[in-house]
């Protein structure tokens, strides 16, 4: 490996020419190159993912030592922002500002971006703001994406945000009725639903782990909406994928004017959970409209299958009757108890509009608060729409990992239905889902 990296700066800085020409000062050579190699390294370590990329422009050896920093990050990164104001005239930085400084903290270059905005986004009015352009991945290129423009209705936020993505990221947006979001600092995780708000999710290429956005035009759900079960070759060909591919995890959003969206979404589970033998974590809910970089014009489904034999996953359902602090904690705790990783873990939570009505005000927010209780770092994204869909999955760790041999003596499975029993469209109820994408930083 240090020969092979030697050789790398060699050509890098001296291009073709030999960097050592007399062989009485190979040692001292050497010795020096590394040096130079270790503090560069040290020194670029502490960049963004911007200031990175910018970095790789000055010459082919700084080029090689961006590109080893970049292989070894697997950081997740996420943020919030909400008004105060209904009215979508902000007191706090505005969420422009805000996007473009946290853009500035990425350290890993986006592979797949995940987002969340209430409905009140429309009413935002930028007036003069400069409208800075930033790319991650080359700070002169200016990337590709795919969206209508703002007079077709696309909330500037949400233009803004999509137009600083590498034209490598795939894109994933919902709006919805109120959002759940955490801060990057882990300070607080609010969940919002009369403010304007929004909250963003970017996750990197990981090693072993796949995912695999989907969407369901209506057209191509009518021919098969007769079946109860779909064959693998009629998955791939709705979804995209592929017929062995083992899913841990499915997330899903759905258009609420499209009475399809619900049968097409319930086609997709039962066909994947028989396939998966019902160990698969399942969550999402209805929103009003998506946003993606992807050319699929007005699907009444969008989702997301995660793979890969790191990934380690986890869903509950806390029902429409559980509204106390009691029984929330039982759930929080039978989920705590399966040792799910909290490093390089992200949770989402899809609640209904109306299941916090009626509730005295200290009661508001209460299973994003137990939940942080349980899990202090593991950031919890979501929102609310008009129906959730998901079921209980709950399975200790040790078991969802093959490679390791689990005395069969120990129940191994806290939840697990048959596939024909499963219960997955919701109201009045809140899913939890936790996902945890192999080996961290």
């Amino acid at each position: 490996m240090l020969n092979l990296i030697q050789f790398e700066l060699q050509l890098a800085i001296m291009g073709d020419t030999p960097l050592i020409e007399d062989v009485s000062k190979e040692s001292e050579r050497v010795h020096l190159l590394f040096m130079q190699f270790g503090v560069l390294r040290k020194i670029l370590a502490n960049l963004s993912a911007r200031d990175l990329g910018r970095a790789s422009l000055v010459n082919h050896a700084w080029n090689n030592v961006c590109r080893l920093i970049r292989r070894e990050r697997r950081c997740l990164h996420w943020f919030e922002w909400f008004s105060p104001n209904v009215r979508g005239k902000w007191t706090r930085t505005s969420p422009r500002s805000i996007i473009n400084e946290e853009m500035g903290r990425v350290y890993c270059v986006p592979h797949l971006c995940l987002f969340f905005s209430s409905e009140l986004i429309n009413s935002i009015d930028y007036g003069e703001e400069e409208n800075k352009e930033i790319n991650l991945k080359r700070c002169r290129s200016r990337p590709s994406y795919h969206c209508p423009s703002s007079a077709e209705g696309v909330p500037h936020v949400i233009e803004h945000l999509m137009k600083m993505m590498p034209n490598t990221c795939t894109t994933l947006g919902l709006r919805a009725y109120g959002t759940v979001g955490t801060a990057w600092d882990m300070s607080n995780t609010v969940e919002l639903k009369d403010k304007t708000s929004f909250s963003v999710l970017l996750v990197p290429d990981i090693p072993g782990v796949n995912f695999i956005p989907f969407f369901v035009q209506s057209e191509d759900f009518i021919n098969l909406k007769s079946s109860k079960i779909l064959s693998d070759e009629e998955l791939e060909s709705l979804t995209g994928i592929p017929c062995q591919e083992q899913i841990r995890s499915l997330i899903f959003f759905c258009d609420q004017s499209s009475s399809a969206a619900e049968d097409a979404a319930g086609l997709i589970i039962q066909t994947l959970l028989k396939r998966m033998d019902c160990k698969m974590a399942v969550g999402g809910g209805l929103g009003d409209e998506f946003f993606t970089n992807a050319s699929h014009p007005h699907p009444i489904l969008m989702g997301l299958a995660v793979s890969g034999a790191s990934v380690r996953t986890l869903s509950a359902v806390i029902p429409q009757d559980i509204t106390k602090e009691v029984k929330i904690r039982e759930i929080l705790e039978q989920l705590k108890s399966c040792g799910l990783p909290s490093e390089n873990s992200v949770a989402f939570m899809f609640s209904c509009m109306g299941r916090c009505v009626g509730r005295p005000r200290r009661e508001k927010g209460l299973e994003s608060t137990l939940f942080r209780e349980y899990f202090p770092t593991v950031p919890l994204l979501g929102f609310f729409g008009s129906g959730e869909i998901g079921f209980d999955f709950i399975m200790p760790n040790d078991y969802q990992d093959a490679s390791k041999n689990v005395s069969s003596t120990k129940e191994p499975l806290l939840k697990k239905p048959r596939a024909s029993e499963v219960e997955i469209m919701h109201q009045y109820s809140t899913i939890l889902v936790l996902m945890h994408l192999g080996r961290g930083p």
